[in-house]
Parts: structure tokens; C-alpha cells; sequence
């Protein structure tokens, strides 16, 4: 995770956290009642200032529009081109608090960065078992 102090500006998977960078507090608030299913309010401490405006368009209606539980396709969340949804999700700087873990293809799970497999893991968590 990397903040400021105040902004978050980006988060990232690992297996062992080797940054001497604390959590933001708001942000691993956010994460510990998403893992418990309470619903929290984090978008004010996220920089949307380091997404391009086009994938902030994307990103921002799947964060207001596809809530805990939910799925969408890629070419649901943006019809002229589900593949460049596809990119701008592989990009999310933002996992998990901008859930692109819930769009899905058209025929099965779809992709996920670092792996398939933590998808299937969260989407598992919010009740909706795919592939």
C-alpha cells in the first residue's frame, strides 16, 4: 500500500509486505469490515488524480454502480470495448476498494491480476461462486 499519510495512492497483492509503509488507517478500516460484510466509505482518501480519465470513468462507475454481491461483464461495464475494460481493470491501482474483482466475461470468470485465483476467493466471500 502506498499513502501519503492522507491519500492512498495505489495497493498492491503481495505474500509478505516488505514496505516499512503502514497502513492507512482508513484504508485497512475499509478492509477488515469488507472481510466482516459491513459496508464502509473509503473513495474520499483515494487519489483519482493518477488514473487517466477514461479509465476513471470506468473505474468510477463500477464503484458506484456494482456493490458487495454484484457482478457485471466486461462489455456491460463498457460496451464499445470489453477488452479495453479488461485493461483498464488490469491497471486498477485500487483492488478490492474499486472492485474489479466483480466484473466478469460474458462466459466464465475472466482474468485477474496477480491470479484467477484470489478473484474466485473474493467473489467467494461475497456469495457468488463462478468457475
Amino acid at each position: 500500500m502506498v499513502h501519503d499519510g492522507e491519500i492512498v495512492r495505489g495497493i498492491s497483492f503481495t505474500s509478505i509486505c516488505k514496505s516499512a509503509n503502514t497502513p492507512h488507517p482508513s484504508l485497512w478500516k475499509f478492509l477488515q469490515e469488507y472481510f466482516y460484510w459491513k459496508k464502509w466509505d473509503i473513495f474520499e482518501y483515494i487519489d483519482w488524480s493518477i488514473i487517466p480519465e477514461k479509465h476513471r470513468q470506468i473505474l468510477r462507475y463500477l464503484q458506484e454502480n456494482v456493490p458487495f454481491g454484484k457482478i457485471i461483464t466486461y462489455g456491460q461495464l463498457y460496451p464499445p470495448s470489453p477488452r479495453f475494460a479488461g485493461q483498464v481493470l488490469k491497471r486498477n491501482p485500487y483492488p478490492i476498494v474499486i472492485p474489479c474483482h466483480r466484473v466478469v466475461s460474458a462466459g466464465g470468470i475472466g482474468g485477474f491480476t496477480p491470479h484467477v485465483s484470489i478473484k474466485k476467493k473474493l467473489l467467494r466471500h461475497e456469495g457468488i461462486f463462478i468457475g
